[in-house]
């Protein structure tokens, strides 16, 4: 499957199939804060749970919806990635009821 970026995707599989812009938008209409704190005053981060350098690292169940803090802190180690909750556990497919294509 070829990835396409941009107006009328029609139907992706995963949030990063978006634009970084849609993607921003489609977080902000769902509402969400921080998977781990709840914080949502302003954009959370999408951090890779595992990193990017493994197999389908923008799989859902490899993403975390993470506030700038707690991101810093997972990249200081002081929060174990492997402690955070995914997107797939976050939101699942809701994600794509705010995607308008």
């Amino acid at each position: 499957k070829i990835s396409v970026k941009g107006k009328f995707l029609g139907n992706p599989d995963l949030i990063f199939d978006l634009s970084n812009r849609t993607i921003v938008k489609v977080l902000r209409r769902l509402d969400i804060g921080c998977s781990r704190c709840g914080w949502k005053e302003a954009n959370c981060d999408l951090h890779h749970i595992h990193g990017r350098k493994i197999e389908n690292p923008n799989a859902h169940e490899n993403i975390a919806h993470i506030c700038p803090n707690c991101h810093r802190l997972v990249h200081s180690k002081k929060i174990d990635s492997l402690s955070l909750v995914s997107l797939k556990e976050q939101v699942g497919d809701r994600w794509k009821e705010f995607y308008y294509g």
